[in-house]
């Protein structure tokens, strides 16, 4: 009957053992990125990174060899995701980010430790004459130990001691002494329970959160800016085809102004009028070849594509702006930009995380108050398997139970934090609050950029007809001999100008709807 409490013990002890050893095998072959329980990280959804190899080369990511003749949007949008420095950087970011979520969890880690040690000590022994113990010893000590998120401390330690009196005056000689302790401590107030032992890990969540929020800002920036060097690149091919109908006309105009001096009809200083008109038009094509080298240039850099071997490639668009309005309310553009800007999302991740600091700090105002715990079996034998026996057995057991209490008087520091983060949380709501009147004004000037070009492209249209008109009446004038040739190249220019202005109306309706996805926080998903 005696051997029952004393089994119980020992099974206590090895029930500790495998507790604190499962646990850390656990962790160990779960890895960074295996279910771990209640405070594991989400899944990333921010997309692959790149690699380290690439990473340590310098090297961004996988560039095209060559590219096509005719570039589509779709394309230099997936070239700016795949390539785009920016939007690069942004996700290591956020992998380091996440990283942090890693090593909030290593407090949670099981600990290993062992000591070993030998010595020999010499002890005076009264009586005459003074005589000596000479002792020879050595020890050796390993042991686990374990935080839970409980907040429960959990420690096993073993250790065996071999002593050897070198006079001969003990009984038992030599000695091997084996002790098992298991040592356990729940906090009750302060650091108690699963939502203020995890602080740390939920803060790691969120900074991760709000950095993969950065990467989406830094990648809708970069979609935006490719979008709009399309566009303009666009109207410059387009521009740089009009001035080269100009260019034709004015030649035109000289052959016929050269016509009518030749038969009278006309001053000479009708054709010095034309052929200076072409010679305009003549440096206002290089002009307009240089600036599409140049836009061609932006757009690959904002697609992370640019070096020597592309530098100097021509190429053309694939796609034209859309002639398909876009039709949303403010109220519905806003409840869209509410739920996908990186910005607003990381503003409200703001609030949630001071939110947590601000529960840890009102809990560390609390008393320490710790319920402890120990237990612990000896062995004692002239030989190390007897005395591992006797351990196993329970004969020679103890065990121990209390409250520690500990309160610092005024309590100033966990005062002082908690006041600070109940400001630092208040101020989070602020910015919630200043993040959201920024977004209500930049969708609503989005929204009127983008009727104002969408009334654009209906007038330049309607311009654009009548200048052609009158370019034509001009013509039939001058050809008549009722108008000179500066009517003529007025009317050209008119004509030229109304032509630029309707494919720049489509371009910066093209550009606000694309400027209106921006601001809704949905570019990444066009």
């Amino acid at each position: 009957m005696k051997t029952r409490p004393n089994r119980a013990l020992s099974l206590l002890v090895l029930l500790g053992a495998w507790v604190l050893c499962s646990s850390c095998v656990r962790q160990t072959v779960a890895g960074p990125g295996a279910t771990l329980g209640p405070y594991e990280a989400p899944a990333r959804t921010s997309g692959p990174a790149p690699s380290a190899a690439a990473v340590q080369a310098g090297a961004g990511l996988a560039k095209p060899s060559t590219l096509p003749e005719k570039l589509p949007l779709s394309y230099c949008f997936d070239l700016a995701r795949r390539a785009n420095k920016d939007v690069w950087a942004a996700s290591l970011g956020a992998d380091a980010a996440e990283a942090g979520i890693m090593s909030a969890k290593g407090e949670f880690d099981a600990t290993v430790f062992a000591q070993g040690s030998a010595g020999r000590t010499n002890i005076p022994v009264a009586g005459v004459p003074l005589t000596e113990e000479s002792i020879s010893q050595r020890q050796i000590s390993a042991g686990i130990r374990k935080r839970f998120i409980t907040g429960t401390d959990v420690e096993l330690d073993a250790s065996t001691q071999y002593v050897r009196d070198l006079t001969g005056m003990s009984t038992l000689n030599p000695q091997h002494e084996t002790d098992v302790t298991l040592s356990v401590r729940q906090d009750l107030l302060k650091n108690f329970g699963i939502g203020i032992n995890r602080t740390d890990i939920s803060l790691a969540e969120k900074s991760w959160a709000s950095a993969r929020q950065a990467f989406r800002d830094s990648l809708l920036r970069s979609l935006f800016e490719v979008e709009s060097a399309y566009w303009d690149l666009y109207f410059a091919i387009a521009d740089l085809k009009v001035r080269e109908m100009q260019l034709e006309r004015a030649n035109k105009l000289v052959q016929r102004a050269e016509s009518q001096v030749k038969v009278g009809e006309a001053a000479p200083i009708e054709v010095t009028r034309a052929k200076s008109s072409a010679a305009a038009q003549a440096v206002s094509i290089l002009n307009a070849q240089n600036d599409i080298t140049k836009l061609r240039r932006r757009l690959l850099k904002v697609m992370g594509v640019l070096d020597q071997n592309v530098a100097q490639v021509e190429f053309e668009l694939a796609d034209s702006p859309g002639e398909n309005l876009v039709s949303t309310s403010l109220s519905e553009a806003f409840d869209a930009a509410t739920k996908s800007r990186p910005d607003y999302i990381q503003a409200t991740l703001a609030v949630e995380s001071t939110e947590i600091q601000r529960n840890f700090a009102r809990n560390q105002r609390l008393p320490t108050l710790q319920l402890f715990g120990d237990a612990g079996v000896a062995g004692l034998a002239d030989n190390f398997s007897s005395s591992v026996d006797m351990a196993e057995q329970g004969t020679f057991n103890s065990w121990e139970a209390g409250l520690f209490f500990e309160w610092p008087i005024p309590n100033r520091t966990a005062r002082g934090n908690y006041r600070a983060a109940t400001f630092n949380h208040e101020r989070a709501k602020v910015q919630l609050r200043n993040v959201a009147e920024r977004v209500t004004r930049e969708v609503a000037d989005a929204l009127s950029d983008l009727k104002t070009a969408e009334g654009r492209i209906a007038s330049a249209r309607e311009a654009g007809d009548l200048a052609e008109r009158l370019l034509q009446a001009e013509e039939k004038s001058f050809t008549l001999g009722r108008s000179n040739s500066v009517d003529v190249l007025l009317a050209q220019e008119a004509a030229a100008s109304a032509e630029r202005d309707v494919v720049q109306a489509r371009t910066d309706y093209a550009t606000a709807v694309s400027n209106l996805l921006r601001v809704e926080g949905l570019l990444d998903q066009k």
